[in-house]
């Protein structure tokens, strides 16, 4: 049988985190897990219930809340995960491009520029070009300052 956890009340500086947390989180697993929490502590709802709310299993929610008990609201975010990181990283990407734009009143051009190309479907003699596929064109750019 799963043990009842709930979290205890929110001074309101816990509950102003974990609101904003909430608000304003691009990431909708880190918004789910700050509902978890503000679920169990403001309408004492039990791990089951939220669930059903949330549209997890009760292990998940269990889960969320334990660590939420144990590491506050900085366990609610995704642990770091094994694996290569980025070998070019969007900074640098950024900033080699930003790097190549042109100086004030020269022209330079701007090589293999990726862009969505739609292509007919010319396989089908019945569908006539009714279903596209979607290819990677490249075009250069000319950018003058």
């Amino acid at each position: 049988m799963k043990e009842a956890i709930r979290v205890p009340p929110l001074t309101e500086e816990q509950h102003a985190a974990l609101e904003q947390l909430y608000r304003r989180t691009k990431l909708p697993r880190v918004r789910t897990r700050a509902q978890m929490v503000l679920l169990s502590a403001e309408q004492r709802l039990k791990a089951e219930e939220i669930a059903v709310i949330v549209r997890e299993s009760a292990v998940t929610v269990l889960t969320w809340l334990k660590r939420y008990l144990a590491e506050g609201i900085e366990g609610l975010q995704d642990a770091p995960r094994a694996g290569r990181s980025a070998i070019v990283t969007e900074e640098f990407r950024m900033r080699r491009f930003v790097g190549s734009w042109p100086r004030k009143g020269l022209c330079s051009v701007v090589r293999n520029i990726r862009f969505p190309v739609r292509i007919p479907n010319t396989r089908s003699k019945k569908g006539g070009g009714r279903n596209p596929r979607w290819a990677e064109g490249r075009r250069s750019l000319l950018l003058c300052g």
